[in-house]
């Protein structure tokens, strides 16, 4: 562990790139929070539309990924933020009554309308995944820009480098 602080110390690149990121904790912390509100409310929508939806065997809604509390359908939400199998959940919300009997009308464990399930998941993974995962990258690249700015020379240093370099030449 202690090589470890040396080498940091000793590497400007590293020590560059964990600059970055202490500078740019307070807006990865407002962006963050921006995720973490779209998480709570497409979690809470979700409980609301596809709480009743019959858990597939071997389908993406089972047991342990769910829309039947708040914790479930988070951790769901969360999963699927990161591309994972998003597109087999929707799939799953859409399903209807048919002759392999995956869902009961009767019962109320079918999908209300296969429309909801295409707008809450597109909706929520352009929200989540493509628009605020990217804002963190791009929270990240403008701190490095405005710390690697700092590092550049001014005007009169750099004057002064051409008079100091005009005597050696």
């Amino acid at each position: 562990a202690i090589c470890s602080f040396r080498l940091v110390r000793w590497t400007k690149s590293i020590r560059n790139l964990l600059a970055t990121l202490y500078y740019a904790i307070p807006a990865l912390i407002n962006v963050s929070s921006l995720l973490l509100l779209v998480l709570f409310i497409y979690a809470v929508l979700g409980m609301n539309l596809f709480y009743n939806i019959a858990q597939q065997p071997g389908g993406f809604i089972g047991p342990d990924a769910n829309f039947t509390d708040f914790w479930q359908s988070f951790l769901l939400l969360v999963r699927s933020m990161t591309g994972e199998s998003w597109n087999g959940l929707m799939h799953d919300c859409m399903v209807r009554e048919d002759a392999r009997r995956r869902c009961s009308d009767a019962e109320g464990t079918c999908a209300e309308h296969e429309l909801v399930a295409i707008a809450y998941f597109f909706s929520f993974f352009l929200l989540s995944a493509i628009i605020c995962l990217n804002l963190v990258i791009a929270v990240i690249l403008e701190k490095k820009t405005a710390l690697s700015n700092e590092n550049a020379l001014s005007a009169q240093e750099l004057e002064h480098f051409q008079e100091v370099w005009s005597d050696f030449d």
